[in-house]
């Protein structure tokens, strides 16, 4: 049997410690530290200064780390202690924490993406718009985690069919539905038959095909982790179309 010296142990340890930090560090740049440019300030745990006495997003975890969703499901980071990454586990892990509902009902929300020569609604918090966030917020998921998220469009959910693998869910008899498993970190969308116009959200678990845990932004105005049926669930009157797996490219 082939011996492991100390020190070779301890090379292995700090190289995948060494990694671990690096995808922690890229995992940041691509989400939290651009959100100097792209994302809206006072998103995940971090309250700016003037967004008080209003809506504010919050974030829910364990002491060791772990994120818990709404209905009590506690959800790791993807990172692994080999240095190893799960990209669609931060996606569940991003979305389960985060609680959030508009105060007013007036459409004020941190998840909408504010770009150079948009301003603040004065009506809102300091660094958050009035928009329809329901598309912004499994963006801003989908961004923590590293994937790209420019082609996304609230305008056409068609877009997103472009991030991965696309299985369509049929509600006709003449198509008869595969009993497909979501995974977490999938998005499920909720449309027309177009595909264009609905909803979207993000898989957080799913028991079996007909028991798929998800959190769904801008529900009249709430953040909104429920158990659905995709057989017969709907969101804002469209049924679930499809799930669509997306592919990291790192």
């Amino acid at each position: 049997m082939n011996a492991t010296s100390p020190a070779a142990t301890a090379t292995t340890a700090t190289t995948a410690a060494t990694r671990r930090s690096r995808l922690r560090s890229r995992a940041a740049r691509l989400g939290m530290l651009v959100s100097l440019f792209a994302l809206p300030l006072g998103v995940g745990g971090i309250a700016l200064a003037g967004a008080a006495n209003a809506a504010e997003p919050k974030t829910v975890h364990t002491s060791d780390g772990r994120s818990v969703d709404a209905l009590g499901g506690k959800h790791s980071d993807g990172f692994g202690a080999d240095g190893s990454y799960d990209p669609h586990a931060h996606v569940v892990w991003w979305a389960a924490g985060e609680r959030f509902t508009e105060s007013h009902h007036d459409g004020c929300n941190p998840y909408t993406f504010i770009y150079g020569g948009v301003e603040t609604d004065p009506r809102c918090p300091v660094g958050q718009v009035t928009s329809d966030w329901n598309v912004d917020f499994t963006k801003d998921a989908l961004q923590q985690a590293g994937f790209r998220t420019y082609d996304l469009s609230s305008s056409d959910l068609t877009t997103f069919w472009g991030l991965g693998l696309v299985t369509n869910y049929y509600h006709h008899v003449d198509h008869p539905q595969d009993d497909y498993v979501p995974l977490g970190g999938d998005v499920v969308l909720f449309t027309d038959a177009s595909g264009e116009q609905g909803a979207v959200g993000v898989v957080l678990e799913a028991k079996s095909a007909s028991k798929v845990k998800v959190t769904v932004g801008d529900v009249s105005g709430k953040l909104v982790t429920k158990w659905i049926d995709p057989a017969t669930a709907t969101v804002r009157g469209f049924h679930v179309t499809s799930y669509v797996t997306p592919d990291y490219q790192g």
